[in-house]
């Protein structure tokens, strides 16, 4: 199971873990804490116009990633 969220500057990410805002005064590169900040947590930044409907005021979509076959 992944993550995706929409950051306030309408980035998408893509997390391992499930993300919370981050409500740190002057956090202002990243908008999403992960519950586990550990070396296993890992994010990938997405294309912003995939999720054309999710927005910062979402709750980040839990999703599954299944491997097509040729």
């Amino acid at each position: 199971t992944m993550w995706i969220a929409r950051d306030k500057d309408g980035q998408l990410t893509l997390f391992t873990n499930k993300p919370h805002r981050c409500t740190a005064v002057g956090w202002d590169n990243e908008s999403w804490d992960v519950e586990s900040m550990d070396e296993f947590t890992d994010m990938m930044i997405l294309n912003p116009d995939l999720f054309p409907n999710l927005t910062w005021e979402d709750e980040p979509i839990e999703i599954e990633l299944t491997l097509k076959k040729d």
